[in-house]
């Protein structure tokens, strides 16, 4: 767990005759980073249509059966994790699972299924046996 932040600390080295806050321009950063330009209109439409097909991907199931919406939440949960493991404060699948009273081979199962969909894999699944097929298919991608 990373210690708590304060913004008012004072380190008790600092000059006492220093200003206790400079700002930063933040928007010349961006701009040098390349991050402040406005996506083209290709960017635009992939983004679209990659958040489309990860979309269709979640939603791909009968709406008729009554266990739709936890296959739902579960291929959400799972191509949550796939992609970054931090938006679960790095937990683990297990643990991730049984957060979510789960069994972690039900969750594993679904994860397998995102990294074979989606050609990206996190450092936790480095040793997964389940995607393997995944790698011959495509190249996997560190998320």
């Amino acid at each position: 767990m990373k210690p708590e932040f304060h913004e008012d600390y004072i380190h008790q080295h600092t000059d006492p005759t220093a200003e206790p806050y400079a700002d930063f321009d933040w928007n010349e950063l961006y701009a040098c980073l390349g991050e402040a330009e406005e996506l083209d209109e290709d960017s635009k439409l992939r983004l679209i249509a990659l958040f489309r097909r990860i979309l269709q991907w979640v939603l791909n199931t009968n709406i008729n059966n009554r266990k739709s919406a936890e296959l739902l939440g579960r291929r959400i949960i799972a191509f949550a994790w796939v992609m970054n493991p931090e938006l679960f404060e790095g937990k683990s699948m297990t643990a991730v699972a049984a957060a979510f009273g789960l069994h972690k081979q039900t969750l594993s199962r679904t994860c397998a299924e995102a990294t074979r969909e989606f050609g990206m894999q996190n450092r936790a699944q480095a040793h997964g046996w389940n995607r393997i097929n995944a790698q011959s298919k495509t190249g996997l991608r560190q998320s």
